[in-house]
């Protein structure tokens, strides 16, 4: 009796060990020894496998007749080891799969014609494209095709144009050009005839609460016109236009740099029209013309000279390269990148600068990067002081805002820097300094800003 129970407990011991032999433990690591969870681990030929825990441990089953165990991760390289029929554990090192993409360049173009909605003065813009599509040849008939402005003969025999916005009359609508006050008076009615439209680079239609900003003038709105620059990258642009009354005109402009540094450069516009009568514009037959015959010869002659550093002054115009925001809408120090090229990308803060260079990587082209200085500036309305950036010392997170939330204030001392710090908070930085986290850098609009 004895005998039988020592033979049992023996045979239930041989049992017990087969069951165990037939559990493979193991985990599986990175290169820096670190556990990786939810790795897959399967016998290879197989569709046994498991799982991973928190410690990068897991517990597999023995298959008879497969050795081969595979261990995989996401983001790393599939390993293969061969497990012996009395091992019972075993560990994997697998080595991270660095996957290098190519260059992703979004691109985008704007319409002809943009509302934009960022302020209280509801603004459309007509830009060069749109000019483009309307075939305008002067600036009333630049309107024509434009749902924000009504143009309408204010003169049939002289053929002058008024425009209306909101169901008033064109002198109650203030028109800049450059942000000049222009075409006054008498001169409004004929002024719009005499300005070409292919000399224009955009044009921005303020309506409705424009006068809250714009003064008394502009009771209906604002119109503002841009002209074609110096610095415009076309150096010769034609243009010929022939209408169904057979009349032609041609535009002609080349910008060009004077001086070698390029900081002197400058633009001639030319523009004549004629009316021909070849079909004699009398449609209706009644012994007049239905249009008065004109011709007319424009010429204008523009220069710009460049700062020595090559920055240049910030207009109510100018949108920051990388966010388009208007710059001049919202407070605090403006930047300015200037390439070996003589471009000038601006921008609506220190801190969209840096966060685009940052992300893009400073190029050999940029000859220089530049920063408002602060000292004794106005926050609200900086002047075009412009201090090297590599040079400036920096608060960053102060409780003065700017244009991307917390402002990055830039100062040429240390001891500005300081005083701005205690007064209104911030940490003090200098450029090598400053990172991405630092800044707390978000996607912008455009992922990537081309700067040559």
């Amino acid at each position: 009796m004895k005998i039988n129970k020592i033979i049992l407990s023996v045979s239930s011991l041989a049992v017990c060990g087969t069951l165990c032999a037939q559990d493979l433990r193991g985990v599986v690591r990175d290169a820096d020894n670190q556990p990786l969870v939810g790795a897959s681990v399967y016998w290879e030929g197989t569709t046994i496998g498991a799982s991973t825990d928190a410690q990068g441990a897991f517990l597999l089953h023995r298959v008879k007749g497969y050795d081969n165990l595979v261990a995989s991760y996401l983001g790393y390289v599939n390993d293969t080891l061969r497990v012996a029929g009395g091992a019972e554990r075993i560990e994997f090192t697998l080595a991270s799969e660095g996957v290098a993409l190519e260059d992703v360049v979004v691109e985008g173009n704007l319409s002809g014609n943009f509302v934009k909605r960022d302020g209280i003065v509801k603004g459309e813009m007509i830009s060069f494209a749109g000019l483009c599509k309307m075939a305008c040849c002067n600036l009333a008939e630049s309107f024509e095709n434009s749902a924000s402005v009504t143009v309408g003969y204010s003169d049939a025999i002289s053929g002058a144009r008024q425009i209306k916005m909101l169901g008033l009359a064109g002198t109650y609508t203030q028109i800049l050009d450059e942000n000049r006050p222009i075409m006054r008076g008498l001169s409004a009615p004929y002024g719009l005839s005499y300005t070409p439209g292919m000399w224009l680079n955009s044009i921005q239609v303020s309506k409705g609460v424009a006068s809250v900003t714009a003064g008394h003038e502009a009771i209906t709105g604002q119109i503002n016109l841009e002209h074609r620059k110096p610095t415009d990258d076309e150096r010769l642009f034609v243009n010929l236009y022939l209408d169904d009354e057979l009349r032609p005109e041609a535009n002609i402009s080349t910008a060009f740099p004077v001086t070698k540094d390029k900081k002197l450069s400058s633009v001639i516009l030319l523009h004549g029209s004629m009316d021909t009568d070849a079909r004699k514009m009398d449609h209706n037959h009644d012994g007049f013309r239905d249009l008065p015959k004109s011709d007319q010869i424009n010429v204008a002659n523009k220069w710009l000279y460049a700062a020595d550093n090559g920055t240049q002054p910030i207009t109510d115009q100018d949108q920051c390269h990388s966010c388009d925001m208007w710059i001049t809408k919202y407070p605090g120090p403006k930047a300015e990148i200037v390439t070996k090229s003589g471009h000038v990308y601006k921008f609506c803060s220190t801190k969209c600068m840096t966060c685009t260079l940052l992300r893009l990587g400073e190029s050999d082209k940029i000859a220089g990067i530049w920063v408002n200085d602060m000292v004794g500036n106005d926050w609200e309305h900086p002047d075009a002081t412009f201090i090297d950036a590599k040079t400036a010392w920096y608060v960053q997170g102060s409780s003065r805002k700017a244009t991307m939330g917390k402002s990055l204030a830039s100062f040429s001392t240390e001891e500005a820097a300081v005083a701005f710090r205690k007064e209104f908070g911030g940490t003090l930085y200098r450029w090598n300094d400053l990172t991405k986290e630092i800044l707390g850098c978000k996607v912008p609009k455009k992922p990537t800003v081309p700067m040559e």
